[in-house]
C-alpha cells in the first residue's frame, strides 16, 4: 500500500476518533517510519495492517465496522482531497462513475509505480437501484473496506442504498450488492 493509504487512516482516526493520541499510539509499531509515511512512496501491506489492528484494539473498535468506517471516509474525504480534479472527470452520476471504475484505477496506475490495482465488474442498472459488484484484488480481507468504499460513493451522489458482501466465486472475485433506496 502506498503511504496515502497510512496517512487517511490516521486523518479518519483523527477526524472521527479524536479520544486518542493517535500518531503517538501509531509511531510506537516497529514498521512505523520516524519521518512519517510518504504519500506516494510504496510500503508493506503489512505496516497498514498493522495500523488497523493498533486502531480496533487501542479504540475497541468491531472490526468490519471500523473497515467500513474507513472505506466511507476515503470516499469522501481521502479521494477528493487530494484526486478531486480527476474523479470530477470520472463522471457527474453513480452510473457512469461506477463504470469507469476500473479506468480511474488504471488511471492511478500512473502515479503510483509498481500499482496493483484491483477491478470490478458490474452487473445490473444503478438507475432502477439494483446491481451486483465483483471486485477482484490481490489483497485479500478488505471486504468490509470495499463496502464502505461502495457506502462512500452513494453518499458522494447523494443516494441512500444499502451495500451487502454476497460471497466469493471460484475466480476469486468478490461479489457485492448495492440496493439504492429510491
Amino acid at each position: 500500500m502506498y503511504g496515502i493509504v497510512h496517512n487517511s487512516l490516521l486523518d479518519h482516526l483523527k477526524d472521527n476518533h479524536a479520544s486518542h493520541e493517535w500518531e503517538d499510539i501509531m509511531s510506537e509499531l516497529a514498521d512505523y517510519p520516524e519521518e512519517g509515511f510518504l504519500l506516494f512512496e510504496s510500503y508493506d501491506d503489512s505496516s497498514l495492517l498493522s495500523m488497523i489492528g493498533k486502531a480496533i484494539e487501542v479504540g475497541q473498535f468491531e472490526p468490519a465496522d471500523f473497515l467500513i468506517g474507513f472505506g466511507e471516509y476515503w470516499v469522501l474525504e481521502t479521494a477528493p482531497k487530494h484526486f478531486g480534479a480527476f474523479l470530477s472527470l470520472t463522471g457527474n452520476n453513480i452510473h457512469v462513475f461506477m463504470s469507469n471504475l476500473n479506468t480511474v484505477h488504471d488511471r492511478a496506475s500512473a502515479l503510483f509505480p509498481g500499482y496493483s490495482p484491483p477491478s470490478f465488474r458490474i452487473l445490473g442498472n444503478i438507475e432502477e437501484g439494483d446491481l451486483q459488484v465483483f471486485y477482484s484484488s490481490k489483497r485479500e480481507g478488505f471486504e468490509s473496506f470495499v463496502i464502505g468504499l461502495l457506502q462512500g460513493v452513494c453518499k458522494r451522489f447523494n443516494l441512500t442504498g444499502s451495500v451487502k458482501a454476497n460471497g466469493v466465486l471460484e475466480s476469486g472475485e468478490s461479489v457485492f450488492d448495492v440496493n439504492l433506496i429510491k
